[in-house]
């Protein structure tokens, strides 16, 4: 038997990246990152028959341009999952009504428009805490997937408006588990035996804790990729897409965005690169989607 992987997408908007880097005011767009991005993903997956676990934010699900497109991911076979409602940055200091309310508000629209309901988690900057795990657990989720195990997490966050609220948690977090472990009630980085969420952290690599996601390994070249893939060993993989990477600078959207470290990259530089990393997994191991990895 295959070991197990699973596959990932942020699909986060052009008004999230550009709050993410500290800007005010709508994205200057013609069209969404639905519109842009998710077509070509969906026809790389197709190609490689993979289906994907898609993290949605409730917000962009009110536009009608979106909700055509996430109606062709769910009858694709891909699962949908929580993004929270808004994607407020700093989302472990919110009030616990506050986290209740992103929580079900963007679960509520997830059900409405695909009629099931989420059955997964992610928190915006990967910010979670166990309040917000006690919350997913009240209503049922069997997994969360925000813990980013990497010692390049801290940097990270000194690029963005939200390294004030979540630096230590950041921190904390590069000694968390590489893979899936059912966290402690006190402590998010710490593993118990049992749990009723799994959490199921972006996979790192190994030993020296670099990322091990799209996002990372286009910026960082193929040579690297396959180095780093081949230390995952016989661990099971959670690999992360962020929906803005299939994004090039010729589809007319806001130019503050060129701060993306994959933006000004050609775009069929960027897919061939997608084609290399799904022929990687898919050859090795059984791809699954998230829910099916937790045992959901």
């Amino acid at each position: 038997m295959k070991k197990l992987a699973t596959i990932q997408v942020d699909v986060d908007s052009f008004w999230t990246l550009l709050n993410f880097y500290g800007y005010d005011g709508p994205p200057h767009e013609t069209r969404t990152i639905y519109e842009i991005a998710i077509p070509r993903m969906l026809e790389i997956f197709r190609r490689f028959k993979v289906k994907a676990t898609f993290f949605v934010v409730g917000r962009d699900l009110l536009d009608e341009r979106n909700q055509v497109i996430l109606r062709q991911i769910v009858e694709e076979g891909h699962e949908i999952a929580n993004h929270t409602m808004n994607h407020p940055f700093g989302f472990s200091k919110l009030s616990r009504e506050r986290k209740e309310r992103e929580i079900c508000e963007a679960e509520r629209i997830i059900e409405r428009m695909t009629g099931m309901r989420p059955r997964g988690f992610r928190a915006p900057g990967y910010d979670m805490d166990t309040e917000a795990l006690h919350i997913l657990e009240s209503r049922d989720y069997v997994y969360d997937s925000s813990v980013f195990p990497s010692t390049l997490g801290p940097l990270m966050k000194l690029l963005t408006k939200d390294k004030a609220t979540s630096m230590g948690r950041s921190i904390k977090n590069c000694s968390a588990p590489i893979t899936p472990y059912y966290p402690s009630r006190k402590d998010l980085s710490k593993k118990e035996k049992r749990g009723k969420i799994l959490e199921i952290p972006i996979t790192a690599v190994p030993y020296v804790r670099l990322p091990f996601y799209a996002n990372f390994n286009i910026a960082t070249g193929r040579r690297l990729f396959d180095i780093c893939y081949a230390l995952i060993g016989e661990r099971p993989l959670n690999y992360l897409f962020h929906a803005i990477e299939l994004v090039d600078m010729k589809d007319d959207i806001d130019r503050r965005l060129i701060r993306h470290p994959n933006l000004s990259l050609p775009l069929d530089r960027k897919a061939k690169f997608y084609e290399h990393i799904l022929d990687r997994i898919t050859s090795d191991y059984e791809v699954v989607t998230t829910e099916e990895l937790a045992g959901g």
